[in-house]
């Protein structure tokens, strides 16, 4: 079932993305960042270790698309998108960040080490240097019984 996020405003989807991401990642180690405000490249962190003062995190993102049928190419949205995201996801290496989670609306294809999926995933590590993944509008779904007006 496809659900219609674009019904949403981009400062809704994120509060969205950000309770979808708590409900898949079980912790309580969670920071949400508001909404529409400088974030560092973070809409969301979870910690993944935090002893003897280390503190590691995974970093959440989210991209909202108005007309997300409108990217005829996932990649190279995403290869944009990565342009600009990659400095400030780079600064939080440093302060722990361990992983990177990109949250959006857009649809993607998957066809074998050429599908968007494959593509935007190796493009997302290799040019941030930690593990990235993206999740795309499928696998974005609310909780059953949420009210979310989509």
């Amino acid at each position: 079932m496809d659900y219609p996020y674009e019904n949403l405003s981009p400062e809704t989807f994120q509060l969205f993305c950000q309770g979808s991401a708590r409900k898949k990642r079980i912790t309580r180690e969670w920071q949400c960042f508001p909404v529409a405000q400088p974030d560092g490249g973070r809409d969301a962190t979870q910690n993944i270790l935090r002893f003897a003062g280390v503190k590691e995190f995974a970093m959440f993102q989210v991209k909202f698309v108005r007309q997300p049928q409108a990217e005829k190419d996932p990649h190279k949205w995403i290869t944009d998108i990565v342009a600009e995201e990659a400095p400030k996801v780079k600064k939080q290496i440093p302060a722990g960040a361990k992983m990177y989670v990109l949250m959006t609306n857009v649809s993607r294809h998957c066809s074998s080490d050429a599908g968007s999926i494959d593509l935007v995933n190796a493009t997302l590590t290799k040019e941030l240097g930690i593990p990235a993944i993206c999740w795309w509008r499928n696998e974005l779904k609310p909780p059953t019984g949420t009210a979310l007006g989509i």
